[in-house]
């Protein structure tokens, strides 16, 4: 274990370790704040307390990213699905492909002309094969 992930857990206990298993997975387990706080054994004022401490939420926010990038694989496979599904609009095909390319840093918000405009009958996708893309 390196030392920054030490370093995060020291100072929190086994309920308070416990309660932030639940609360990073609390749409999987579908409790509230009060169930929770019932599941580790503490009252909800002490749950909220908990959720005001530097430490607590810093390891509450680590453990959110891991579970995060675990889903990574379904969120790819979900976004080619809507890619390549023939009913989804080219509108959101070029949101998606937009939000994707932002999140690799690979698209930066230019300042676009509005009084310009592009129509065209073909689908985006016939557009981008003879673009190349």
């Amino acid at each position: 274990m390196s030392n920054e992930v030490q370093a995060s857990t020291k100072d929190l206990t086994v309920q308070q370790l416990k309660a932030i298993t639940f609360l990073v997975a609390k749409d999987v387990y579908r409790l509230t704040d009060a169930q929770i706080a019932e599941q580790v054994g503490i009252s909800t004022v002490t749950l909220y307390n908990w959720k005001r401490l530097p430490e607590f939420n810093k390891e509450l926010q680590k453990q959110a990213r891991e579970l995060n990038k675990a889903t990574l694989a379904d969120v790819y496979s979900y976004i080619r699905k809507t890619l390549n599904n023939p009913k989804a609009t080219d509108t959101t095909k070029v949101k998606i492909a937009e939000l994707v390319l932002k999140s690799q840093g690979e698209f930066k918000n230019q300042q676009i002309d509005h009084s310009v405009s592009v129509t065209s009958e073909k689908p985006l996708d016939e557009l981008f094969k003879e673009l190349g893309v």
